[in-house]
Parts: structure tokens; sequence; C-alpha cells
């Protein structure tokens, strides 16, 4: 057990903490282009993926 807690890596923070690995994560596998549809707004200090509503304000 305590070679499994010696060894314990986050492999969420590793990823975002890699540029190579991070540049996997795009929203789509054959262009470079992000998706116009996907829109974030801040509350609370956070990012979150806006509403149908809030889109169509902006």
């Amino acid at each position: 057990m305590q070679l499994l807690i010696d060894n314990y890596v986050c492999e969420w923070k590793a990823t975002i903490t890699d540029s190579e690995k991070l540049k996997r994560f795009r929203h789509f596998v054959n262009s470079e282009q992000g998706d116009d549809n996907v829109v974030f707004v801040t509350e609370r200090e956070q990012i979150r993926p806006a509403t149908d509503t809030e889109k169509k304000r902006k």
C-alpha cells in the first residue's frame, strides 16, 4: 500500500502542466478550430458553461 501512495500521480494535474498532453484536448480531432457554440461565463470567480439564454445575450 505504501508503494501505491508513494507513486501516486494526479493524472489531471500532470496533463494540465504538460503542454504536449494539453494540446490533445481540443474541440475537433481533425481541425484546429474551436467550437463557437462552447461559451463560458464567470460566476463566483469561476467559469461555467453558458445557458442558452446567456449565449443569446452575447
